[in-house]
């Protein structure tokens, strides 16, 4: 007999609530970073979702205004980036890496997260819609396109902190293809 369902395919997600706590050294981060993602392999985890902006924790190698420091931090963008693309691949799972900044080729700073899919390809997503504070305080851009991943789990998007405060953003994702939305 047909119900009019769909099978569905289980899709085991961890999220991370993580401990801001002053450090001296990137590998102090990487190794905090590392202990999440084995914890979440170690239970066949699909995918690990970091929060917004938890890069924040390397606030402590840098120093100045905001503004200034923010720049400083998107510094540490490709040490950031190869430490989970690394991740992804060692430990078999997607990897939604919260946010950090990083600053274009125009010098322009964005908010953006990375999405490191376990076969090594990376995918990002700028926020689009940034507090006031963010522009204010740190001189944040917000970038203009959803975006909808392939991942061997299905169809997913991401959006950062406040976004989800904006439904056209989730109906958009949805729209084209989306089944989880990653906060």
């Amino acid at each position: 007999r047909r119900t009019g369902r769909r099978a569905t395919r289980i899709t085991r997600v961890a999220s991370v609530q993580y401990q801001m706590r002053r450090i001296t050294a990137f590998d102090e981060f990487a190794t905090q970073v590392e202990f999440f993602v084995d914890t979440a392999a170690d239970y066949n985890s699909d995918f690990v979702l970091f929060p917004e902006l938890f890069t924040l924790q390397l606030l402590s190698l840098v120093q100045g205004r905001p503004g200034t420091a923010a720049r400083e931090l998107a510094q540490f963008a490709p040490r950031i980036v190869e430490l989970f693309g690394d991740l992804a691949l060692r430990y078999n799972v997607n990897l939604i890496a919260g946010s950090t900044f990083l600053i274009d080729e125009d010098e322009h700073l964005y908010n953006v997260a990375h999405l490191f899919r376990r076969d090594g390809t990376i995918e990002s997503q700028p926020k689009i819609h940034v507090t006031p504070n963010e522009a204010r305080w740190w001189g944040v851009r917000g970038g203009d396109a959803v975006r909808v991943f392939e991942t061997d789990r299905g169809r997913v998007a991401i959006r950062i902190c406040y976004e989800i405060e904006f439904p056209e953003l989730g109906r958009g994702a949805t729209a084209a293809g989306a089944r989880i939305l990653f906060v």
